[in-house]
């Protein structure tokens, strides 16, 4: 200490120098919390906002020390993170981000200093750190690498707890940087920043009138990184979920042309196709639980022409005769349970109506449907008798025998009922056997009388 003091002090040109080598070292976990506990960390907080512009290499060198030494989310280094607060540092380090020369490491010194960390990211917002970075954004993004962009977008997205009020001008920034980059960690950065937008339902709407939604598709198909598209994927479901403008954009046709191919195809069209090429699990399932969604807003809005709604819901069958394969995976895939739950739930929803009791009836005749059924229905394997569900309470099969409706059980739970896996094995079973009551008397036409038999006898004794 009594050494830098002095070089600050006297003006001495080895300050620059003697910063640069704290800083470096500053870069190892071991040196971070003696720069703070040595008053070391508190002198260079006095420092930065005492350096003009003729000590350029200072300041960027103080920098730098001052983001190691919080660059960590270990809890000793809160102590460092505070000390920022204490000495009103930030607002100094926030204003850096408009300077070209300092932005980029400006933008990382704030996320090292607000990352889990609450007392700072109240600060920052106070200053209005989202609206800084968005305007400097607007002005000179194309000039920044491909790491200052994704660091922005952290940034952005670890601001969002603090409760953004969110304006056109965000949106549309980050939507330009989505639109215009092909490195798949701003890509990733900018999903990831939207898609935290999108989970506050006051923003799906703006977002939608952005042009996401009409964006979206071409990184489904286009983008050549899996989690790219993944995150494109689970961007799109939740900028539908719970709204209906969305769906509607969502779900236009590809062509108003009458004449055209097109004609009959739609985003969804689009996403079926990218689940029959992809062989990857995870991207099914994105892709499912999309699909889902869709289904389940379309099915469960009130609208005000009855009668438009069934004929949307006529055309949304007859344009898309491949939705039962995305069905018939998340009722089958063993990677989640939840995902196969959002399935069932999914299926009875639909069984709810003419056209969707076909497609029900459909998935449960492809490969694997009716093993699926009778599992769900029963806790265990069709083929080894091993149960589907852990820790299947053995009382489970003396009722099922008699053909109990789980899904009205009024008796006391057991103690392992309680856990999440079988609170959700038994709201499956309660929509699988919802599904039989609907297909037992939906007297449709593609149920022959060996299918209708083997439903009757799962209703009545949970077994064919």
């Amino acid at each position: 200490m009594p050494v830098v003091t002095h070089l600050w002090l006297s003006g001495s040109e080895h300050l620059d120098l003697a910063t640069e080598k704290l800083a470096d070292a500053s870069r190892e976990a071991r040196w971070r919390v003696p720069i703070g506990d040595s008053g070391m960390l508190d002198f260079y907080l006095g420092v930065l906002p005492l350096c003009g512009d003729d000590k350029k290499k200072l300041k960027l060198q103080t920098m730098r020390l001052i983001g190691n030494a919080c660059a960590d989310d270990s809890q000793w280094l809160d102590n460092n993170r505070a000390k920022v607060l204490f000495r009103g540092a930030l607002p100094c380090v926030i204003n850096l981000i408009k300077d070209p020369f300092f932005s980029s490491i400006a933008v990382v010194v704030c996320y090292n200093i607000c990352v889990d960390f609450e007392p700072a990211q109240k600060v920052a917002s106070e200053k209005e750190i989202t609206h800084v970075i968005i305007h400097h954004l607007s002005e000179h993004h194309p000039i920044y690498e491909a790491g200052y962009l994704e660091h922005c977008c952290e940034l952005l997205a670890l601001m969002i707890t603090q409760g953004i009020v969110l304006s056109m001008t965000p949106v549309t920034r980050m939507t330009s940087i989505l639109k215009s980059t092909h490195d798949p960690k701003v890509q990733i950065a900018a999903l990831s920043l939207l898609n935290s937008l999108a989970s506050l339902p006051r923003n799906k709407a703006e977002l939608g009138n952005a042009g996401l939604i009409e964006f979206l598709p071409t990184l489904w198909y286009a983008a050549q990184n899996v989690p790219v598209q993944n995150a494109s994927i689970r961007l799109t479901r939740n900028l539908l979920v719970g709204t209906w403008d969305n769906v509607r954009r969502f779900y236009r046709r590809l062509s108003r042309d009458k004449d055209s191919p097109a004609h009959m195809r739609s985003n969804i069209s689009l996403l079926l196709a990218v689940f029959h090429h992809t062989p990857n699990e995870t991207t099914k399932i994105e892709i499912s639980r999309l699909i889902t969604t869709l289904c389940r807003v379309g099915i469960q809005r009130k609208p005000d022409d009855a009668l438009k709604l069934e004929q949307n819901k006529k055309k949304f069958y007859f344009m898309h005769p491949e939705l039962d394969k995305p069905l018939i995976f998340m009722i089958t895939q063993q990677k989640s349970g939840i995902v196969r739950s959002e399935g069932w739930f999914t299926l009875a929803l639909m069984a709810s109506t003419p056209e969707g009791a076909e497609c029900v009836s459909g998935v449960l005749s492809e490969d694997g449907g009716m093993q699926a059924l009778v599992e769900t229905l029963e806790g265990k394997s069709i083929l080894n008798g091993q149960p589907t569900t852990p820790n299947w309470p053995q009382w489970i099969d003396q009722f099922m025998g008699e053909g109990w409706d789980l899904g009205g059980n009024t008796q006391t739970a057991t103690p392992m009922e309680d856990s999440q896996t079988l609170k959700m094995a038994r709201i499956d079973r309660k929509n699988a056997r919802a599904i039989l009551r609907v297909l037992v008397n939906s007297g449709l036409d593609t149920i022959d009388h060996v299918q209708l038999s083997m439903y009757e006898g799962l209703l009545v004794t949970g077994s064919p």
